[in-house]
């Protein structure tokens, strides 16, 4: 091939390769255009869309915030309506316990009068039987009593039985008596094997019946078919009770060889060595004496000296027993009531 020729084929590749490109560059801001209209058509939707969320989002929280103001303000009513019944209900109470106060201070204002007036009674009470007593007491001052005559020794006249006894064996057969009245300690009778029930007889004069009272002491002993039978003074059944608490204390001063005597009522006088002492109740007596160191050697009592317990022997017979427990429960009551006392006065 001549060099022209290839000169020629040369330029015409080169004009060929310029065309290409003006050509490639008019495809590519064509597509470039077409591009940026999409994009731009792209964004418009994506606007669009963002628009109607938001719209529609505006309208959702609308309606949500609606029906949470719609809740919230049903929920103040709810609460408020509530709040007023607590409100109602600690007022009911306030009332309530105010009036439980006023009435606990009622109370122990009716209390205290009732304390007042327990320690009166108490104090009346105590009073009142100590002077029913002595004048019991002095009702039975002309009696006597006799115990362990057998039930049915006396036959049908227990009377003439009694005097033609004393007479017999305290050698009082030149003594009127003047016995005016005897009969068996109230109750019914015992059954074979206790105690017989005592005798009570009333003198006329009460010089007699001391005279028959220290004959019978002077002899010490008297049977009658074999059983020992004792004369006695006719206490009233409190004086009785608590001249018979001293019964353990006699048998540890017998022991110990000390000289005693039962003072009228219901008093024990002890002769010890330094001098005499006189005991107003059993239980004084047995605190003084232990004190003493006199229960260590011979042996504690075998009762208490200040609760004693009725023994088979009773002087008010067969009713004794009832007796004694209607009397325990008076002086547990009185008890109580003097503690009651001694309380309120520490108070």
């Amino acid at each position: 091939m001549s060099g022209s020729n290839k000169r020629k084929t040369r330029g015409i590749q080169q004009e060929n390769a310029k065309e290409t490109v003006v050509l490639s560059k008019e495809v590519s801001e064509d597509s470039k255009l077409a591009a940026d209209k999409a994009m731009e058509a792209m964004g418009a939707n994506i606007l669009a869309e963002l628009k109607e969320v938001q719209t529609n989002l505006k309208k959702q929280i609308t309606d949500q915030s609606g029906l949470i103001t719609k809740e919230m303000s049903e929920f103040r009513k709810e609460m408020g309506k509530r709040l007023d019944d607590i409100v109602a209900d600690l007022k009911d109470v306030k009332n309530r316990v105010e009036e439980a106060e006023q009435r606990i201070t009622e109370v122990e204002e009716f209390n205290m009068d009732v304390k007042d007036v327990l320690s009166h009674t108490l104090q009346l009470q105590e009073d009142l039987q100590t002077r029913l007593t002595d004048l019991e007491a002095r009702s039975r001052r002309n009696n006597i009593r006799i115990h362990g005559v057998t039930e049915g020794e006396e036959g049908d006249n227990l009377q003439k039985f009694i005097e033609n006894f004393i007479k017999t064996e305290l050698s009082l057969t030149d003594t009127t008596l003047g016995i005016q009245r005897c009969h068996r300690s109230l109750g019914p009778k015992l059954l074979s094997g206790s105690n017989p029930r005592s005798i009570v007889i009333h003198f006329l004069e009460y010089t007699t019946k001391e005279l028959v009272l220290r004959s019978a002491w002077g002899k010490k002993v008297i049977q009658l078919k074999g059983n020992c039978v004792f004369f006695d003074q006719d206490f009233p059944s409190d004086i009785f009770a608590k001249r018979k608490a001293y019964n353990p204390i006699r048998k540890i001063l017998k022991e110990k060889g000390l000289r005693f005597q039962t003072m009228y009522p219901s008093r024990l006088s002890v002769f010890y060595q330094n001098g005499p002492v006189i005991y107003n109740s059993a239980q004084d007596a047995s605190d003084d004496m232990r004190k003493r160191n006199m229960f260590e050697a011979a042996g504690k009592p075998t009762e208490d000296a200040s609760q004693p317990k009725p023994r088979a022997f009773s002087p008010e017979g067969a009713s004794g027993t009832q007796r004694w427990t209607r009397e325990t429960r008076v002086k547990h009551i009185q008890e109580k009531l003097r503690a009651f006392k001694r309380n309120d006065n520490t108070l």
